[in-house]
């Protein structure tokens, strides 16, 4: 049972998987079909978004997001309009490194500013147009899609409504954006604007035509360089301060006025972008040919389940109705319901312990193992070492009571073993140099005394009073003499004593 609730799981899991894209992208024009568009135009939608894609390695899917954005923002789009702007507003941020939402939002407050053209020469036309003309300014004045928003946004419909078209305002803006940021620039620009009724009667210039329209801001520049030449003195920019009401006007002028012919050339050619061309050149030097690869492999994905999502959608409704049929019952028969979850926990119970007793059998087997068994041997050989080490004294004595056959097997036990008792006596003598370095400096030899070696207060006592001459000498000396003149020990007791007493 259990390998096959793993294995429909599994598949179940695998094709979850590969509809995930499908799922996701559908998700996505649903949410656009919540603002009221039409099944033909959510179609072109998704078919342009997928040409998007492959194109230049973005996801079709955030492309048809972006889409709720745009029709949230313009309202009255329909058929193929809601695919070019989308289209044009995702090339754009492509192009002038800005995401999807700013430029979506970037469109909605130009398409508020300049409704009226929009929709004289076509609202798709004309978003074409805006997006080629935006890019062209990004690549010409080296700002950014972000900062020619926020010079627009900020400066509204005042240009508009001064009969400024869309081309000026772009060459405008992006001539200021060279010394300043995009919201100071229309704020400046602003200021510049609302002055240029009254600085016209203050300076005593006409900036306006005979229908009353304000002049293009290059020829109000040539009447202002006519009469006050550079504006290179103090009491010149007194009196244009006077005349437009702002420093943030008369710093407007001087910006503009060091090169009023840069300014027109640079309007002339931006009038000439009609299309998304620039925005195209910009978007497409940016592809990376394995971001279009693995898009393209999702555009697959993609196709394939939206063919196959109306063949299985119907089966998924009826497992979720299924599933709504279960709760009902689970609230009609509580009881039950109680029971079964016991017996769940039950089950579940039983499987952690059987999981225990798995665990605890593989360190068994593990303890039972040959690397095992060799670690435990290298543990064991040591605390033999150590064992050595600790009890070397102990070990001479009880070598120094041994018979003679005994110590043959002994030495011949040495000798097999010579590798060991080297190391044996080389940390001995680091030991002892230790001691002697660093040891207990009360004594006169600087040595501490090994309570072993002080076992035996007779020991102690000779050691202390050795020749009678108040000569220091260790019980470990003591010993050392013992079995140099190969004494026994109470011969050695006896004979200390002797000497030290006279």
């Amino acid at each position: 049972m259990r390998g096959g609730f793993i294995t429909a799981g599994a598949g179940v899991l695998a094709l979850v998987g590969a509809m995930d894209p499908a799922i996701a992208h559908a998700k996505a024009l649903r949410e656009v079909a919540s603002l009221g568009v039409e099944t033909t135009a959510l179609e072109q939608l998704s078919e342009a978004g997928k040409r998007y894609a492959g194109q230049f390695g973005e996801s079709a899917t955030d492309f048809v997001r972006s889409a709720y954005d745009i029709q949230s923002a313009i309202t009255g789009l329909s058929g193929d309009q809601l695919s070019a702007f989308t289209t044009a507003a995702n090339i754009t941020a492509k192009g002038t490194k800005a995401s999807a939402e700013e430029v979506t939002g970037y469109f909605g407050t130009m398409y508020g500013i300049f409704q009226n053209q929009a929709n004289s020469i076509g609202k798709a036309q004309w978003v074409n147009m805006l997006a080629g003309q935006t890019a062209q300014a990004v690549q010409m004045f080296k700002t950014t899609g972000p900062q020619m928003s926020a010079f627009f946004s900020n400066l509204g419909a005042d240009a508009q409504a001064a009969g400024l078209s869309m081309s000026e305002q772009f060459a405008i803006g992006g001539t200021l954006q060279a010394t300043m940021g995009g919201a100071e620039g229309a704020t400046r620009f602003k200021a510049f604007l609302r002055g240029v009724g009254q600085a016209q009667d203050k300076l005593g210039l006409q900036f306006t035509d005979s229908a009353g329209k304000m002049l293009p801001v290059a020829d109000i520049l040539d009447k202002i360089r006519g009469k006050f030449g550079a504006i290179d003195t103090v009491a010149k920019a007194d009196t244009l301060k006077n005349a437009f009401g702002s420093d943030e006007a008369t710093a407007v002028v001087k910006l503009l006025l060091a090169d009023t012919e840069g300014l027109r050339g640079n309007i002339d050619k931006l009038q000439k972008v009609k299309g998304l061309g620039p925005a195209m050149e910009m978007a497409q030097t940016m592809v990376d040919p394995f971001d279009r690869l693995k898009e393209g492999v999702r555009n697959l994905a993609i196709t394939w389940g939206e063919k196959l999502l109306p063949v299985i959608t119907p089966w998924v409704d009826k497992m979720s109705e299924g599933a709504e049929i279960v709760r009902g019952w689970m609230e009609r028969f509580p009881h039950l319901t109680k029971l079964i979850g016991l017996a769940a926990v039950g089950i579940a119970g039983f499987t952690a312990v059987l999981g225990i007793m798995a665990v605890v059998g593989g360190i068994a087997s593990l303890a039972m193992s040959p690397i095992a068994l060799i670690v435990g041997a290298i543990i064991l050989a040591g605390v033999a070492v150590a064992g050595l080490i600790y009890w070397w004294e102990d070990l001479m004595q009880l070598w120094e009571a041994l018979p003679g056959w005994a110590r043959i097997i002994t030495k011949a036990l040495r000798l097999a073993f010579a590798p060991v008792l080297l190391l044996v006596e080389a940390i001995k003598e680091a030991h002892g140099l230790y001691q002697r370095w660093f040891g207990d400096e009360s004594s006169p030899e600087g040595l501490g005394t090994s309570p072993r070696a002080e076992a035996s207060p007779l020991l102690s006592e000779a050691a202390r009073s050795y020749n009678g001459s108040g000569e220091y000498q260790s019980a470990r000396q003591v010993i050392f003499n013992m079995r140099v003149e190969k004494a026994d020990h109470m011969k050695m007791e006896r004979m200390l004593s002797f000497e030290g007493a006279g």
